[in-house]
């Protein structure tokens, strides 16, 4: 017995245009926001009335896997094209043209580390400024303090299945004070630095880092998680969701799953870095967002397009339209990029 089937190739809808503006990364400075588009050379600003402007950087368009670091008085963005510079009143301009693997940003400096040529500052209005890095393989950075925290894995010991790793701490000026040699279960995922105080966290341990460089003992917690970072103060981590059955019950809240059995999500938690107390959780629906915090607390989340994150449990963050933003504070732009 035989199947025919015929097939029309000419009878499907036409693609669904491209939004004009595809949010990869969000960075806050007091109450401006930015965010840098996933693969056009676009930054898009935020104000504190909520108008929305555009900077095109003098890059290619792809996937430069761009992020965006705001600062007072603007914005820097790094990718594998290079390092831009973005004020509001000035052109976009390409500071540096290695790639960046891991970037932070302490007030108006920006700390990159390469691959290739090793770690830089950079500061609006002066040349950028070569820094002694540490061997090995730059995990993390962030802000500690008014200094600059990098996390730099040195070495594996394969008998004990440990990541050996080291804290550096970078001034604004250059001065490079490196750590102890700590250790951490192996891991698939890197390890991260986040929240204020600044922890260290792996699969699902966490733990302090203190002034002088000491890690304090490891805590653990429920889930493992294999994301993270600052936003503000806070810590957020981002892991999967708790099974509707078990003895464990749900972590951390024990609201019905919002999301149905349909859809797959993951769970957004906001820790107090202090506590560890979950202070807000929310179903997105992607494994890597970004997320970010301006100066009146509300969360920023890139996770299917801009979103802000609710302050009621376990609600999906609330959708950002920056196209129709831009559009109203620019009404000649035109939609729909192909």
């Amino acid at each position: 017995m035989g199947v025919l089937v015929e097939l029309d190739l000419d009878d499907v809808p036409p693609p669904t245009p491209r939004p004009d503006v595809v949010p990869g990364d969000v960075s806050c400075a007091d109450d401006t926001v930015w965010a840098v588009d996933t693969q056009l050379p676009l930054v898009v600003r935020l104000d504190s009335s909520g108008t929305a402007s555009q900077h095109l950087l003098p890059g290619a368009v792809g996937a430069h896997a761009r992020r965006v670091h705001a600062t007072p008085t603007g914005c820097w963005v790094v990718g594998t094209d290079g390092v831009y510079r973005c004020a509001p009143d000035a052109q976009p301009r390409l500071v540096a043209g290695e790639p960046v693997s891991v970037a932070a940003v302490v007030g108006e400096t920006l700390l990159t580390c390469t691959h290739d040529s090793g770690w830089w500052l950079h500061t609006p209005g002066r040349e950028p400024l070569a820094v002694e890095d540490c061997p090995g393989s730059v995990s993390a950075a962030t802000g500690f303090g008014d200094d600059f925290l990098l996390l730099v894995i040195t070495g594996h010991r394969g008998a004990d299945r440990e990541t050996e790793y080291r804290l550096v701490r970078v001034t604004t000026s250059g001065d490079v004070e490196i750590g102890p040699v700590n250790s951490l279960p192996d891991m698939d995922a890197r390890p991260l630095l986040g929240g204020d105080p600044v922890h260290v966290i792996s699969g699902s341990d966490i733990a302090k880092v203190h002034d002088d460089l000491l890690v304090g003992d490891a805590a653990r917690l429920p889930r493992m998680h294999f994301g993270g970072g600052s936003a503000g103060r806070h810590l957020w981590t981002v892991s999967h969701p708790s099974g509707r059955t078990g003895c464990t019950g749900r972590w951390p809240t024990d609201h019905s799953d919002p999301a149905g059995d349909t859809r797959q999500y993951w769970l957004l938690e906001l820790m107090d870095p202090t506590t560890m107390e979950v202070v807000r959780a929310a179903p997105i629906f992607t494994s890597g967002p970004r997320v970010a915090s301006d100066s009146g607390g509300r969360i920023w989340v890139v996770a299917d397009g801009l979103r802000l994150l609710s302050t009621d449990p376990m609600r999906e963050p609330e959708p950002i339209d920056l196209p129709n933003l831009l559009r109203r504070a620019h009404p000649s732009t035109t939609s729909g990029t192909p």
